[in-house]
């Protein structure tokens, strides 16, 4: 497995979060919840997108379902899944290329991508737009500065 893809992605999720929860996302102030959400309901605007959301404040789409089986990960299941992370200006940070598959477990995710994938079936494909607190928070990583809002495309490709 890459190491810099685990690395990258393998942000220790936040104790105790469930798929289900209504855990709000961990930044330093409710400033930083107001900017993200502004930043993110800009996008969605401009680009004339209707996103879902949930009580975390992950917003998304489901593009396509998936199996339809309401069968989807767990905390404890390691998925299989091709990805794109972007900025909000559209630059690409990380992704996986060609028929690349990524293997990890849903827990070592940052909060964010591990709900998101908790809201597809196998097969399923969404586009996943997280505020910071459900990203990298006031930490950032390597390639993303803190309190950056991101925009993840997902497919899940297969999990247990």
């Amino acid at each position: 497995m890459n190491k810099f893809l685990l690395l990258l992605l393998s942000i220790i999720a936040i104790a105790g979060f469930s798929c289900a929860g209504n855990d709000t996302p961990s930044v330093p102030n409710a400033d930083q919840v107001k900017v993200d959400q502004a930043l993110i309901h800009t996008y969605l605007v401009e680009k004339g997108i209707k996103a879902d959301s949930t009580g975390s404040g992950l917003r998304y789409i489901i593009n396509n379902a998936g199996n339809n089986d309401n069968n989807k990960p767990t905390l404890k299941s390691t998925v299989k899944v091709r990805y794109k992370g972007y900025y909000l200006n559209g630059e690409v940070f990380d992704q996986t290329k060609g028929d690349n598959i990524a293997e990890f477990p849903v827990s070592n995710l940052v909060k964010g991508f591990s709900e998101a994938l908790c809201l597809l079936n196998k097969n399923g494909k969404g586009t996943f737009f997280m505020p910071s607190g459900l990203a990298y928070g006031t930490s950032g990583s390597r390639r993303i500065p803190p309190n950056t809002p991101l925009i993840f495309d997902i497919e899940l490709i297969d999990f247990n």
